[in-house]
């Protein structure tokens, strides 16, 4: 399990910097749009590195903090996915799945 946890952080990672690279070399909007959609690889980032943390953590609210940000983020790309439906968004959206299953199985495992 703990196998398919950094394979999923390692994905979220390359999502997070392709997302950046893209906000500056594909992107034509304004600077303002072009701010928002960097914004969102920050938020991929500091994910990845909650994840990170979460691997060998012990500490419940660390636990807590990290599968509620898979689920924030699993749910936004959710709704993503109705609204720009394109495979790189389903696919981000089964990666976060993922990893909040895999964040929730190993909180649940500190719940005496």
């Amino acid at each position: 399990m703990k196998t398919i946890y950094k394979m999923t952080i390692v994905l979220l990672l390359i999502f997070s910097f392709g997302h950046m690279m893209y906000t500056f070399l594909e992107n034509s909007g304004s600077l303002e749009q072009q701010m928002w959609f960097f914004s969102a690889s920050l938020a991929m980032l500091g994910s990845v590195f909650l994840n990170v943390l979460n691997l060998d953590a012990t500490n419940r609210k660390l636990k807590l903090l990290t599968v509620l940000m898979n689920l924030m983020m699993f749910l936004f790309c959710l709704v993503l996915c109705f609204i720009v439906p394109e495979m790189q968004v389903v696919a981000l959206t089964l990666v976060y799945l993922i990893s909040l299953t895999v964040s929730v199985r190993s909180s649940a495992a500190l719940i005496p």
